[in-house]
Formats: structure tokens, C-alpha cells, sequence
């Protein structure tokens, strides 16, 4: 099994943020989006493996590994599974 990390993924503006989970379907943590103060810089926090790292770089965006994550349990319970406002 693939090592899964905690990182900091940053995007262009929030069009690029929104592809993350609608098209690479990665987990984003909850209350991790940040406007980085201009508008069209954003970063995210997310647990991913290695593909998806590379992946993701491919695709343009930067990601800064936190940690490795093999205890990933206490961080599962951060990751948002839809809008519970619905």
C-alpha cells in the first residue's frame, strides 16, 4: 500500500482549487482553503499518496509535503465527505 502524506497544495485561483475534488478526487481537510491575499492564489491541506503528488505537480500545481502520515487515523476524522449543509 502507498504511503499517504499530509500536504499544503497550492492553485492558481478557485476554478484549479475545485478541480481537485471534482476531477482528481483528492481528500481535502476541512477548514484548510486559504486565500493567500491575492485572488487568484489559494492553497488547500490534503491527504495524498505519491501518485497523486505527481500527479498533481504535473497538472501545474505546487505541493508541499507536511509529513508522512502512517498514522493517518487521527487525521481521517478532518476530511470533509460532502456538504453537510444539504
Amino acid at each position: 500500500m502507498a504511503t499517504r502524506k499530509l500536504v499544503t497544495i497550492f492553485g492558481a485561483d478557485k476554478e484549479t482549487m475545485r478541480a481537485l475534488v471534482s476531477r482528481y478526487h483528492v481528500d481535502v481537510l476541512n477548514h484548510t482553503a486559504k486565500n493567500l491575499g491575492d485572488p487568484d492564489s489559494f492553497s488547500v491541506d490534503a491527504i495524498v499518496d505519491d501518485e497523486m503528488i505527481a500527479t498533481l505537480q504535473g497538472a501545474s500545481y505546487k505541493v508541499d509535503i507536511q509529513e508522512s502520515s502512517d498514522n493517518l487515523e487521527s487525521l481521517k476524522k478532518l476530511v470533509g465527505k460532502g456538504n453537510r449543509y444539504q
